[in-house]
């Protein structure tokens, strides 16, 4: 039996798709008697084959609603710094991932003493371990998972562009970078795109590189259907952000006519930087066709009534969300960026596009006055998910690698 450990600096409960990921793992792979996993987050510790994360950490609704007022207030002010500063963009940053990956290795660490092989999700908390358990980490086996587009800290500097700016900070994050990178025994990217991107940063790491495209759990949910005289629902979900695209989805919705607008509603389901922005223009410019619903657990049900999933990101690495539309029969908008195009094949799944808001607007009226096509789309859509995006798929990826890292078996 070969024992697998997974250290994860954030909360199993948060609404995110890392979090997704190793909830899919835990319960992928806790029916398969061939591995002894074992998950530590900050909210969470699971060991053995004892069954299937459902529920994490409740959280009753008044206490939850308290926490989230306080941190968005908290994130304004740090966030407003952080665009202003490199000593505060770094603070900024050291709060939201090395505070937190500190806590769980110096608190869940120890307890992974006994694996063959380390799983990370991330840079921030492999770091951490490697430098509080350094005899551990190169007495073990180390991967890697990279949950972006292959280019390393490239989503971070979209987040934190003046840390991009610094050449202080910005030398600091490389030189972590190279040493986990160059160290690790296997780096998962999550597209063939992330590959090559990750080649290009450093060719000696190709070898050590492997593709394992993200899994979920499947559910019932019904086929996406359109009737000629029904309003059509776009559905977006995700952090009303820069990155995601949503800007490109507000001026696009105010681009297009009045009379055409009636005929489609958009939800936003999620918060972010830009949600109340978003709120006061709409209701400035009486737009009454995008509804924010703010964030949601379970968000992915918002998709069974969806006619189509809408997702302009600027950059991304294989979003959970597109990969829940499918598995819902939800055909997909999105860019050609990161491992999208990967999984969306252009007028057979879904419709690729560039960020930009005329082809955003562009998609949007072309499906609004095409009902039948969404349905074949949809079709195509479900279809995509079972061939390539099941738990199944995952866990056949991750058990090759893990039998190659411990030398039981080539991949």
């Amino acid at each position: 039996m070969i024992k697998v450990g997974i250290l994860y600096y954030g909360k199993l409960a948060s609404l995110n798709g890392v979090s997704e990921v190793v909830k899919s793992l835990i319960n992928g792979f806790s029916k398969n008697c061939q591995y002894d996993l074992a998950v530590e987050s900050l909210d969470f510790s699971y060991e053995g084959n004892k069954g299937v994360v459902t529920d994490v950490v409740p959280v009753t609704a008044d206490r939850a609603s308290k926490m989230t007022e306080i941190k968005q207030k908290l994130h304004g002010i740090f966030r407003s710094l952080s665009k202003k500063s490199s000593l505060f963009s770094y603070l900024y940053f050291y709060i939201q991932y090395t505070q937190n990956a500190n806590t769980v290795v110096s608190k869940k660490g120890k307890k992974l003493d006994d694996v063959d092989v380390l799983l990370f999700q991330d840079l921030f908390t492999a770091w951490a371990y490697r430098k509080k358990f350094r005899k551990e980490w190169y007495n073990k086996k180390v991967a890697l998972v990279m949950h972006d587009n292959g280019i390393p800290l490239d989503m971070l500097f979209d987040y934190f562009p003046k840390l991009k700016k610094s050449k202080f900070y910005s030398r600091i994050l490389f030189q972590r970078c190279r040493s986990i990178y160059s160290e690790a025994d296997a780096i998962v990217c999550l597209s063939d795109f992330a590959k090559r991107n990750l080649g290009h940063f450093s060719k000696d790491l190709i070898n050590k590189c492997h593709v394992i495209a993200n899994g979920i759990k499947d559910i019932e949910a019904p086929i996406s259907t359109t009737t000629s005289t029904q309003k059509i629902k776009f559905v977006t979900i995700g952090t009303v952000s820069h990155r995601k695209g949503h800007d490109l989805i507000m001026n696009a919705n105010l681009s297009i006519s009045k009379a055409l607008r009636a005929q489609f509603a958009i939800q936003v389901i999620g918060d972010g930087p830009y949600l109340k922005e978003f709120m006061r223009l709409c209701k400035e410019k009486g737009i009454n066709n995008i509804i924010f619903e703010g964030k949601r657990p379970n968000a992915f049900l918002y998709l069974n009534s969806a006619n189509v999933f809408l997702l302009p990101s600027r950059n991304e690495g294989l979003p959970i969300a597109i990969i829940e539309a499918l598995r819902a029969g939800v055909p997909v908008v999105s860019t050609n960026v990161g491992g999208i195009p990967e999984i969306i094949d252009n007028n057979v799944n879904g419709i690729i596009i560039e960020p930009t808001a005329d082809m955003v607007k562009e998609a949007i009226i072309k499906l609004v006055k095409d009902k039948q096509n969404i349905m074949s789309l949809g079709k195509n859509a479900r279809m995509t998910y079972e061939n390539k995006y099941t738990i199944g798929c995952m866990i056949t990826g991750y058990s090759n690698l893990f039998k190659k890292l411990t030398d039981q078996e080539s991949c």
